[in-house]
């Protein structure tokens, strides 16, 4: 299980600057291949992106964690009030490797593409 990163109350001046780098790799992936509205936050650390309803965000993170990815609800938008936990937050550490970014990526296309692109039978 790629594990979501819960940052201590001292994050260092590295740790911020490396998540950074990483999370907006992955916010390009998200969008690029999940075809997805992505979100970052700098100041929370959070990356992820926006699923428009809490209860779809709950069906996608579920999704998510089943290929190996930490995930969970937020409300996550940077700057913005929000009445619901309509986003879905991704696993992104600090100095994460290639690799795992790929994976973070890979999980949240399945997932979106789960709900989003299969036609009902």
């Amino acid at each position: 299980m790629l594990p979501l990163w819960e940052p201590g109350p001292k994050v260092t001046n590295a740790d911020r600057e490396g998540w950074q780098t990483v999370a907006f790799r992955l916010a390009l992936g998200v969008e690029l291949v999940a075809h997805m509205e992505p979100i970052v936050d700098t100041d929370r650390l959070y990356v992820g992106y926006c699923a428009h309803s809490a209860e779809l965000a709950e069906l996608l993170v579920a999704a998510v964690l089943k290929e190996n990815v930490g995930a969970k609800t937020a409300r996550a938008h940077p700057g913005m009030d929000q009445d619901a936990a309509c986003d879905v937050v991704l696993a992104c550490r600090p100095h994460a490797t290639d690799e795992e970014i790929s994976h973070a990526v890979l999980a949240a296309t399945k997932a979106a593409h789960a709900y989003f692109c299969n036609q009902p039978v």
